[in-house]
Protein backbone atom coordinates (compact mmCIF):
# COMPACT_ATOMS: atom_id res chain seq x y z
CA UNK A 1 0.00 0.00 0.00
CA UNK A 2 2.86 2.53 0.77
CA UNK A 3 4.59 1.82 -2.94
CA UNK A 4 0.59 2.26 -4.33
CA UNK A 5 0.83 5.73 -2.40
CA UNK A 6 4.18 7.18 -2.68
CA UNK A 7 3.06 6.69 -6.91
CA UNK A 8 -0.02 7.99 -6.64
CA UNK A 9 1.11 11.24 -4.72
CA UNK A 10 4.06 11.88 -7.63
CA UNK A 11 1.67 11.48 -9.93
CA UNK A 12 -0.58 14.09 -8.06
CA UNK A 13 2.79 16.31 -8.15
CA UNK A 14 3.51 15.80 -11.70
CA UNK A 15 -0.27 16.60 -12.37
CA UNK A 16 0.09 19.85 -9.95
CA UNK A 17 3.19 20.83 -12.06
CA UNK A 18 1.97 20.34 -15.42
CA UNK A 19 -1.06 22.72 -14.38
CA UNK A 20 1.16 25.43 -13.08
CA UNK A 21 3.32 25.44 -16.65
CA UNK A 22 0.00 25.51 -18.32
CA UNK A 23 -1.28 28.53 -16.52
CA UNK A 24 2.57 30.08 -17.05
CA UNK A 25 1.99 29.24 -20.58
CA UNK A 26 -1.50 31.31 -20.88
CA UNK A 27 0.04 33.92 -19.10
CA UNK A 28 3.02 34.04 -22.23
CA UNK A 29 0.69 33.41 -24.85
CA UNK A 30 -1.53 36.43 -23.61
CA UNK A 31 -4.82 34.13 -23.44
CA UNK A 32 -8.16 35.69 -22.65
CA UNK A 33 -8.43 36.22 -18.85
CA UNK A 34 -11.46 33.38 -18.70
CA UNK A 35 -8.57 31.15 -20.30
CA UNK A 36 -6.28 32.06 -16.80
CA UNK A 37 -8.68 32.06 -14.73
CA UNK A 38 -9.93 28.23 -15.71
CA UNK A 39 -6.11 27.41 -16.12
CA UNK A 40 -5.89 28.64 -12.82
CA UNK A 41 -8.65 26.75 -11.44
CA UNK A 42 -7.19 23.48 -12.31
CA UNK A 43 -4.01 24.69 -10.55
CA UNK A 44 -6.02 25.67 -7.03
CA UNK A 45 -7.41 22.28 -7.36
CA UNK A 46 -4.51 20.20 -7.68
CA UNK A 47 -2.08 22.89 -5.09
CA UNK A 48 -5.12 22.30 -2.36
CA UNK A 49 -5.25 18.84 -2.60
CA UNK A 50 -0.85 19.47 -1.70
CA UNK A 51 -1.48 21.61 0.70
CA UNK A 52 -3.81 19.19 2.58
CA UNK A 53 -1.55 16.21 2.24
CA UNK A 54 1.56 17.36 3.42
CA UNK A 55 2.88 18.44 6.58
CA UNK A 56 3.52 22.34 6.80
CA UNK A 57 7.37 21.99 7.06
CA UNK A 58 7.15 20.84 3.32
CA UNK A 59 6.79 24.69 2.98
CA UNK A 60 8.77 25.92 5.36
CA UNK A 61 11.50 28.13 3.48
CA UNK A 62 9.59 27.95 0.43
CA UNK A 63 7.52 30.71 -1.13
CA UNK A 64 4.67 28.27 -2.28
CA UNK A 65 1.95 28.91 -0.29
CA UNK A 66 2.76 32.77 -0.09
CA UNK A 67 2.72 33.19 -4.22
CA UNK A 68 -0.38 30.29 -4.52
CA UNK A 69 -1.99 32.71 -2.58
CA UNK A 70 -0.85 36.28 -4.38
CA UNK A 71 -1.99 34.43 -7.55
CA UNK A 72 -5.47 33.70 -6.11
CA UNK A 73 -6.06 37.10 -5.30
CA UNK A 74 -5.27 39.07 -8.81
CA UNK A 75 -7.18 36.44 -10.42
CA UNK A 76 -10.45 36.18 -8.58
CA UNK A 77 -10.20 40.05 -7.94
CA UNK A 78 -9.90 40.05 -11.98
CA UNK A 79 -7.16 42.07 -11.66
CA UNK A 80 -4.03 42.40 -14.33
CA UNK A 81 -2.18 38.88 -14.69
CA UNK A 82 0.79 40.67 -15.44
CA UNK A 83 0.73 41.64 -11.55
CA UNK A 84 1.28 38.48 -10.15
CA UNK A 85 2.87 37.26 -12.98
CA UNK A 86 6.52 36.78 -11.42
CA UNK A 87 4.24 34.27 -8.52
CA UNK A 88 3.76 31.85 -11.39
CA UNK A 89 7.01 31.92 -12.79
CA UNK A 90 8.18 31.33 -9.27
CA UNK A 91 5.98 28.76 -8.86
CA UNK A 92 7.09 26.91 -11.89
CA UNK A 93 10.90 27.34 -11.05
CA UNK A 94 11.50 27.18 -7.95
CA UNK A 95 8.47 26.75 -5.25
CA UNK A 96 7.48 23.75 -6.50
CA UNK A 97 10.84 22.16 -7.20
CA UNK A 98 11.19 22.72 -3.57
CA UNK A 99 8.82 21.06 -1.95
CA UNK A 100 8.74 18.12 -4.39
CA UNK A 101 13.05 17.38 -3.31
CA UNK A 102 11.76 17.21 0.72
CA UNK A 103 9.17 14.82 -0.03
CA UNK A 104 11.69 13.12 -2.01
CA UNK A 105 14.08 13.25 0.79
CA UNK A 106 11.25 12.69 3.38
CA UNK A 107 10.15 9.40 1.56
CA UNK A 108 14.03 7.97 0.95
CA UNK A 109 14.41 8.00 4.73
CA UNK A 110 11.30 6.38 5.69
CA UNK A 111 12.36 3.45 3.23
Amino acid sequence: MKTYSNVYKSQKFRKLFSAAIALKESYDMKETFEVIEKQFDKYLELFQWLNENLPLNFFKGSQLLRHSKALHFYIKKKQKPEKCYKDIRDICYQDLIEVFQKWIIFKTQQA
